[in-house]
């Protein structure tokens, strides 16, 4: 069967959104759920949410704190809840529980689970559906990032519930009759957050509360991470305990509707109450109708051509659907407009963005670093945070260059000796032949990969590019454009800036060709370059992607700089076997080399930026300098 599949710019910035096709109907997120901590057919739960946002949803079948919080073949569900799960060896934090129930006053999750179908379930990426049968109740809900929407659908009854349990390890919740909302917070996590985590909730009902009843712990376990019973203090509106929930009730007639808006933020109660306003006026069905299209939105990017077997499209876009969850969101938008976020490694609150989150166990190790590092991470760090970073990862990257280099140099010294071009009493002709035979193998070993990982991006790998990018343009227009780019290119203050960032591989080069014999002018030389490789690495990373970059072909300009600085790098490293040489082998130069990588990560963290950590200027009249005259493209 022909197969095309068309890349449209999956990651990439590209507003590109699908036709008429619902890519979502091939969506299946119950797959993988048939799992255990015993075996594993996926280790997945069915993730109710946006692609990358902040909360997911999720129903739950598994026991509070249990990391296979839904089972496939399990019967009953015990509530519906928000979780940040990635993985069931991960854990969840920040999660709490809304559950609808009828008859009596059942809070425990025990008491107030329900047997539940498959056939009348009913998910999507954007919502799910459930008949609840122990209650008689239609359970819906649909997200958006940091809220969502609930729509019970209850029988005739003369008491109706809905419970919101805030979760055990710390909690608290207040019942607002006169507003019909429930706030609160939860600390359940697993480990590794500060002190002051809390993920703060508000859900408001559009139905008022006949009966308000809180519940929490009667004793306080002796261990952070026991249990504690607990029990239902009817008219009690406030609590905060060990274990702390709501339960709130009304009558309801048959087939009426009660509607739940529910958000949260770990940044504030007055932050959740913002984040409430995602959902604006919109009705549920109007809610159901843009995540949908959201999702389709970002499914549709991949689309597969000329393919009728209905079983490949739901395993393809099940796995894009997976793929799309994480990173996610972790910034929340101020009453400023600003964006924010929580810190969870020192508990502030902190401007920028920040993604995080993802089941590192089972990632494609390619698409992690892409993604998490030069993708997402490193482009929505504030200044401050973007130049530090650049700096360490400079100094890993040095790290990982040396390693991966001593072993095609190790392979050829192998090679080398197998030849006999290390033997006692060798002819010349003999060793410069065992090298040319060595170092023949390993470069041919290198073209090998490189012509596999060509021939894999041209066969295997999707095209990239929107639908009017595929367009057949003349070579005439290519050159016009091309032209244009570069011409702007070069017309930007500053640019020659670049080129002074390759000094310090002049070092290198007149080592390499002038190969002095004096330990310490050798040494003396390797430092000097080194430690103006990392300001320069960091510097110029810098400049290209706050000064050259910015404006209407920025790809094409920071890749043009990139090459700049890739071409001063190519050079000194032709060169290197020579300052080997004069080190006295191998050994000697690449423990001198590792030492001196920690010299870029040790400097950068002192150098005195100019950018407060919201991306003001510290000081606008010096730093105006170097932008005046960009232009605004």
């Amino acid at each position: 069967m022909k197969k095309t599949v068309i890349f449209l710019g999956l990651i990439s910035a590209l507003n590109v959104s699908a036709e008429t096709a619902d890519y979502t109907q091939y969506v299946n997120p119950l797959m993988g759920t048939q799992s255990s901590f015993e075996l594993s057919t996926g280790n997945t739960y069915p993730v109710i949410a946006r692609p990358w946002g902040m909360n997911f949803w999720t129903p739950v079948t598994g026991k509070m704190g249990d990391g296979w919080q839904y089972t496939y073949d399990a019967y009953k569900i015990r509530g519906f809840e928000q979780t940040h799960q990635p993985s069931p060896w991960i854990n969840d934090y920040g999660q709490f529980a809304i559950m609808p129930v009828t008859g009596s006053a059942k809070f425990n999750e025990d008491d107030r689970a329900s047997w539940f179908s498959h056939k009348a379930e009913e998910a999507r990426p954007y919502y799910y559906k459930e008949y609840l049968a122990d209650h008689d109740v239609v359970a819906e809900m649909t997200p958006t990032d940091r809220a969502a929407m609930f729509r019970f659908t209850f029988p005739e009854n003369d008491s109706s519930f809905v419970v919101v349990d805030a979760y055990d390890r710390g909690s608290a919740i207040r019942i607002i009759p006169e507003k019909n909302r429930i706030v609160g917070y939860t600390t359940r996590n697993s480990g590794g957050v500060p002190e002051n985590f809390r993920n703060y909730f508000v859900v408001e009902f559009d139905k008022p509360f006949t009966y308000c009843a809180t519940f929490s712990n009667d004793t306080v376990p002796s261990k952070p991470d026991g249990t504690a019973g607990i029990s239902l203090k009817p008219g009690v509106l406030e609590q905060e305990n060990f274990h702390t929930g709501a339960l709130i009730g009304f009558r309801t007639g048959k087939g009426e509707r009660v509607h739940a808006r529910v958000a949260s933020s770990f940044i504030s109660p007055e932050q959740a109450e913002l984040n409430l306003k995602e959902l604006a006026d919109r009705d549920f069905d109007k809610l159901v109708s843009d995540n949908r299209q959201a999702w389709n939105d970002v499914l549709g990017r991949v689309e597969i051509e000329d393919d009728s077997n209905n079983d490949r499209l739901r395993n393809f876009y099940s796995c894009l659907y997976r793929s799309l969850l994480f990173p996610r969101k972790f910034y929340e938008i101020d009453a400023s407009s600003k964006v924010v976020h929580y810190s969870p490694y020192n508990g502030e609150v902190k401007p920028g963005y920040m993604y995080t989150d993802t089941g590192l166990w089972d990632t494609f190790r390619s698409a992690t670093h892409d993604i998490a590092c030069d993708g997402v991470y490193m482009s929505e760090l504030s200044n401050s945070e973007q130049s530090k970073y650049i700096g360490w990862q400079g100094g890993f990257y040095n790290i990982a260059k040396i390693v991966g280099t001593g072993l095609l140099v190790y392979l050829a010294g192998v090679i080398i000796r197998y030849a006999g071009g290390d033997a006692s009493g060798a002819l010349p002709e003999t060793v410069r032949n065992a090298n040319r035979i060595g170092w023949s193998w390993v470069m041919a070993l290198v073209g090998a990969i490189m012509l596999i990982i060509g021939v894999y991006h041209i066969f295997v790998l999707p095209s990239g590019g929107t639908k009017d990018c595929r367009k057949e343009r003349s070579a005439s227009d290519v050159a016009r454009e091309l032209t244009t780019v570069l011409g702007e290119f070069f017309r930007k203050k500053h640019i020659w800036y670049c080129l002074t960032f390759n000094i310090p591989f002049v070092v290198y080069a007149v080592l390499a060709y002038f190969q002095p014999t004096g330990g310490v002018i050798i040494s003396a030389g390797i430092i000097l370059e080194y430690f103006g490789y990392g300001f320069g690495f960091v510097g110029l990373t810098l400049f290209m992607m706050q000064q050259v970059a910015p404006g209407k072909h920025q790809m094409a300009h920071y890749a043009f700089a990139s090459g700049i600085m890739n071409f001063g790098v190519m050079l000194p490293g032709m060169l290197s076997g020579w300052v080997c040489n004069m080190l006295g082998g191998y050994t000697l130069f690449f423990i001198v080399v590792t030492i001196l990588t920690i010299v870029p990560p040790l400097v950068t963290y002192f150098v005195p930026f100019k950018y407060n950590d919201d991306g003001s200027l510290i000081a606008p009249a010096v730093d105006g300098a170097l932008t005046q005259g960009e232009g605004t493209e």
